[in-house]
C-alpha cells in the first residue's frame, strides 16, 4: 500500500510571516496551526516559565472577546482551540469544520495578535504552575531530570525547567508577559500551517 504524499504550497507575505497550505479533501475538516519562535529559551533567567505561562493565558481574553466567549464561540460549531509552549516555539492551534474555517482564523487570529492577560487570571496561572512545580518535586524521575539538565548544560537556557523555578513565576507580572508578547509575536517570527479540506488558488 503506498503513501499519500501531499503536496505543500508555501507562501511569504510582506510582512514576513510564512505560510505553509496542504490540501487534504479526504476529511471535510481544516487544522489551522501557528508557530510562533517564542519558547522558554527566550524567557529572561530570572522570569523563568514565562514564556509557558504566555502561552497558557493566550485564550484566556482578549481586547475583543472573555475566554468565556472565545469558549462558546469555538464550541458553537464543534471545534477546537488549544495553546501550548515548549522549549523552541509556542503553538497555538484551531481545528474546525470546512466550513467554519473563516470563524477559526478569525479566533486564532484574536488570540494570538489581540490577548489581555487578564490579572485574575495571571493570579491563577502562578499559582497553577507553582502548584505543578511542588508536585513534580515528588516524582524522582522529574527531580533527576531537572538535575541532570542544570549539571550538563549549565549556563544554557536548557539548563531551565520550562515551568521555571518557584521563585521566578512569583516574579512574573503581566507586564511581564504584555512585553514578552510585543517583542515575540510578531508576523516575521510566526509560521502558520493550513491543512485540510480547501483548494489552494
Amino acid at each position: 500500500m503506498s503513501r499519500r504524499v501531499f503536496q505543500v504550497h508555501e507562501h511569504v507575505l510582506e510582512n514576513g510571516l510564512k505560510i505553509l497550505l496542504v490540501e487534504n479533501p479526504s476529511i471535510p475538516t481544516v487544522s489551522i496551526n501557528a508557530s510562533v519562535f517564542a519558547g522558554s529559551r527566550y524567557d529572561p533567567p530570572e522570569k523563568a516559565g514565562l514564556a509557558l505561562m504566555v502561552s497558557r493565558l493566550l485564550d484566556e481574553g482578549t481586547e475583543k472577546r472573555t475566554s468565556l466567549e472565545i469558549a462558546e464561540a469555538i464550541e458553537s460549531v464543534g471545534g477546537a482551540i488549544e495553546t501550548d509552549g515548549g522549549f523552541e516555539r509556542t503553538m497555538a492551534s484551531v481545528g474546525v469544520l470546512k466550513k467554519d474555517i473563516d470563524l477559526g482564523l478569525e479566533l486564532l487570529a484574536d488570540i494570538l495578535i489581540h490577548p489581555r492577560f487578564p490579572q485574575d487570571f495571571v493570579e491563577k496561572e502562578k499559582e497553577r504552575t507553582l502548584s505543578e512545580i511542588a508536585s513534580a518535586k515528588d516524582r524522582p524521575q522529574v527531580v533527576a531530570g531537572w538535575a541532570f539538565n542544570e549539571l550538563i548544560y549549565q549556563d544554557h537556557p536548557l539548563h531551565r525547567p520550562t515551568h521555571g523555578y518557584p521563585e521566578t513565576v512569583q516574579r512574573i507580572t503581566r507586564d511581564d508577559l504584555m512585553a514578552f508578547h510585543h517583542r515575540y509575536f510578531v508576523p516575521n517570527n510566526t509560521i502558520l500551517a493550513v491543512v485540510g479540506d480547501f483548494r489552494v488558488s
